[in-house]
């Protein structure tokens, strides 16, 4: 069982829907040369699109967002206001109507108050999009090809990079595709796979850096995430005192952090193929603990079949994973996951 991430997106509800608008004209516009090569323009688009790149200054941004299910209703929505200075020194707050935390990172550590939890992919994906919609890890990860081409989106020509495995033996569907606006490396839509999309709209300049002011994620052709930046700014001057972490902050976070499968498998590296006992079959739920190093340190099966729970566990115990870091600092990860077993 071949285990695909899910990057950072998702897509458009419908081409005729949600076309991508030209990029506002107005002053501090990246004055970014388009490179020529498909790998490059990824590269360079890496590192203006978003706000959480090397070149960052500071800022103050929030934005508002809804999510649906898969009938059209409005499930969840909420608002996220951070505050950054530094990497090691920002305040974001999240708010929901199924969650309200507040992460502190002071200079000592990170800190968190409110609900303990760590976010659900959905809600990481969508911190994704707004900070730093692309990141190189997620294809550089395994061997792929790059080639530039053109793409009808909502109407819209846009010039694309499209991503394809070069793994020896494995056949994948169509890869990642990155859209930016022609001349520019203007993020506006990203194709994850058949199933994901995302579409990005109402660009703006900041700090030299593209900023979409409404993304757009959608599963399945359905919309799932609808996002809004409602205020963008340099953050204010503020003392340090605002970085203080409340009385009843629980931290520095770090040692060992509990992660739902799903953002954990955004850092999954390389797995085996699998070998089970011939005509086996089964569900096997297994919980792991993921390394400082990225291996995997720890993995007990809690249920399934008895002949394949030893095979199982072998199988997950090779998996390999990039490190899952905490304020620059890695640290261990325990997780599950569930693998179903149909063996000839």
């Amino acid at each position: 069982m071949w285990i695909l991430s899910l990057v950072i997106v998702a897509l458009m509800q419908g081409a005729g829907n949600q076309q991508p608008a030209a990029p506002e004209k107005s002053g501090g516009a990246p004055n970014v040369q388009v490179p020529h090569a498909a790998a490059d323009i990824l590269r360079r688009a890496a590192e203006t699109n978003g706000l959480d790149a090397a070149s960052a200054k500071s800022w103050h941004v929030k934005f508002s967002f809804d999510q649906f299910d898969d009938e059209g209703d409005n499930t969840h929505s909420g608002t996220v206001e951070e505050f950054y200075v530094g990497p090691k020194k920002w305040k974001r707050i999240f708010e929901s109507d199924t969650t309200k935390q507040t992460d502190i990172a002071s200079g000592s550590g990170l800190y968190r108050s409110g609900d303990q939890r760590w976010l659900s992919p959905v809600e990481m994906r969508m911190l994704d999009a707004v900070f730093h919609p692309l990141d190189p890890a997620h294809w550089e990860r395994f061997p792929h090809s790059a080639e530039k081409k053109e793409r009808q989106v909502g109407g819209v020509r846009l010039n694309c990079v499209e991503i394809q495995r070069t793994d020896r033996g494995l056949v994948f569907s169509p890869g990642p595709a990155f859209c930016f606006d022609p001349n520019s490396v203007a993020l506006r839509y990203v194709r994850e796979n058949l199933a994901f999309e995302a579409t990005y709209n109402e660009i703006v300049p900041f700090q030299g850096h593209y900023v979409a002011r409404k993304i757009t994620l959608t599963r399945g052709g359905r919309k799932y995430l609808s996002i809004q930046v409602d205020l963008l700014e340099e953050s204010p001057k503020v003392d340090d005192s605002f970085f203080a972490p409340a009385p009843d902050s629980v931290g520095p976070l770090g040692g060992r952090i509990a992660l739902s499968s799903g953002i954990l498998m955004d850092y999954l590296l390389s797995h085996p193929d699998p070998v089970y006992p011939s005509g086996a079959e089964g569900k096997v739920n297994v919980r792991f603990v993921v390394g400082k190093d990225g291996h995997v340190i720890e993995a007990t099966a809690l249920d399934g079949p008895e002949r394949l729970r030893k095979p199982v566990v072998e199988t997950v115990r090779k998996y390999r994973f990039r490190p899952f870091m905490v304020l620059d600092q890695p640290v261990e990860v325990e997780s599950s996951t569930s693998l179903e077993v149909h063996s000839r």
